[in-house]
């Protein structure tokens, strides 16, 4: 039916599309993960018919069943946000580690989208004051719609353009500073998969071939004056600037110690900087 997909690849689209687009169960499929025949409706038949059209477009899935899984939390996602991805879990998965229950953290994140790192930090950090930022009015929609789907609402979302400094003064100092920011040269799109491309909102991805650093730098200027003493910034970066972005922090001057940290492929894919001055 896909054939854009591999074969196990498409059966399990097809799988998990029909279980959150129709909510069905394991009774509807046989040992080889196939769907029973005769097991649509004419009404369901409908709805699945338009989505295999979306499918065969390569619209992502997690759009047409507006659901993406992020850190054991189910997010409504629409293209006005990016997909949460797995490194981003491995981002928060870090914060996590190294902070715990019982320390009381003022928190930031920048660029917030569908707002899956405050709420996931939020939902295993109830006593943390988070707040998300993020440029787009429409995906502050689809965050403040996630927080109230969990019942966080405690996380705070506020609209600023963060490339914009005369913004900072309206925010306060931070222990914690987490980003996912665009981090993707305007040069790189022509080899990238359509399904991104042609769907995954451009403002979160991309950056002027001439500056692709930009929200680090800009990042790195707003620690200077809102990373609270013995802060931490974590940031998701581009797997190939790894080098190139831990340099920039360190010529900011503002941080002690920078560690960059591979994902579990390998990939140079996050960095922490602390920030000490009680030394």
């Amino acid at each position: 039916m896909l054939a854009i997909y591999l074969p196990r690849e498409a059966q399990t689209i097809v799988r998990w599309a029909l279980e959150d687009l129709l909510h069905f169960k394991a009774a509807h499929f046989d040992k080889n993960n196939s769907l029973y025949k005769n097991s649509l409706t004419e009404s369901e038949q409908e709805i699945w018919n338009a989505a295999v059209a979306r499918l065969l477009a390569k619209e992502p899935l997690q759009y047409i069943t507006e659901r993406a899984d992020f850190y054991g939390l189910k997010f409504r996602v629409n293209n006005q946000v990016l997909i949460p991805r797995p490194e981003t879990e491995e981002l928060v998965g870090w914060v996590l580690e190294e902070h715990h229950r019982k320390q009381q953290k003022k928190v930031l994140d920048i660029g917030t989208g569908s707002g899956c790192i405050p709420l996931s930090l939020q939902h295993n950090r109830p006593n943390w004051e988070i707040t998300g930022l993020d440029i787009s009015e429409k995906a502050l929609n689809v965050a403040q719609n996630n927080a109230k789907h969990l019942n966080l609402t405690q996380t705070i979302f506020k609209k600023i353009d963060f490339l914009d400094h005369s913004a900072w003064p309206n925010l306060e100092k931070y222990d914690l500073i987490i980003s996912n920011p665009p981090y993707i040269a305007a040069t790189e799109l022509a080899a990238m998969h359509e399904n991104v491309t042609k769907f995954e909102p451009h403002l979160a991805l991309f950056v002027p071939d001439n500056d692709v650093l930009l929200f680090y730098k800009t990042i790195a200027a707003f620690c200077a004056t809102h990373l609270a003493e013995n802060g931490a910034l974590y940031v998701e970066i581009h797997e190939k600037l790894g080098v190139e972005t831990v340099n920039l922090f360190r010529k900011s001057g503002i941080f002690n110690q920078i560690i960059l940290q591979k994902d579990m492929s390998g990939r140079d894919r996050m960095i922490k900087c602390s920030r000490f001055l009680d030394n």
